[in-house]
């Protein structure tokens, strides 16, 4: 039996990053809004590495403001725990929700960005200077050397 290894280059290593305001997201009439980040996504054949958040304006209207990362089907995938956003946050890492089964995207797939509050999500719309920061890393499986 051969055994192969494989050498991956730098260029491998990639990362998504997401910069939203509260009014770049989807009020659903509840408690959480939503933005889901069609114009980017992650590439099919890729390893999820960890998440990092930064909210270096804090969001204002509730204490009790979380985000959470995933997809529209899963919306915690690639961070699981909820991330205050009521005060600033400053380089908040996370890993995917569950190992290994999170890790490999087998398909294209949309970064979802879900932040929840403990009354309603309207309230927070009026934090015009607020903002949020997401970063997906992950290796492309399929880069091709330059």
């Amino acid at each position: 039996m051969a055994t192969q290894r494989r050498k991956f280059k730098a260029e491998a290593i990639r990362s998504i990053k997401i910069a939203i305001h509260p009014a770049d997201m989807t009020d659903g009439g509840g408690t959480s809004g939503t933005y889901l980040a069609n114009n980017v996504k992650l590439p099919a054949g890729c390893v999820v590495l960890g998440t990092k958040l930064n909210a270096p304006v804090a969001w204002s209207g509730d204490v009790s403001a979380v985000a959470i990362v995933g997809t529209a089907a899963d919306d915690d995938m690639f961070y699981e725990t909820p991330e205050s956003v009521f005060a600033a946050v400053s380089n908040k890492y996370g890993t995917p929700a569950t190992y290994p089964t999170d890790l490999f995207q087998a398909a294209e797939v949309a970064i979802q960005i879900t932040v929840t509050t403990g009354t309603d999500f309207t309230i927070l719309f009026n934090a015009d200077t607020a903002r949020l920061e997401v970063e997906v890393y992950y290796i492309d499986l399929n880069a091709k050397s330059k």
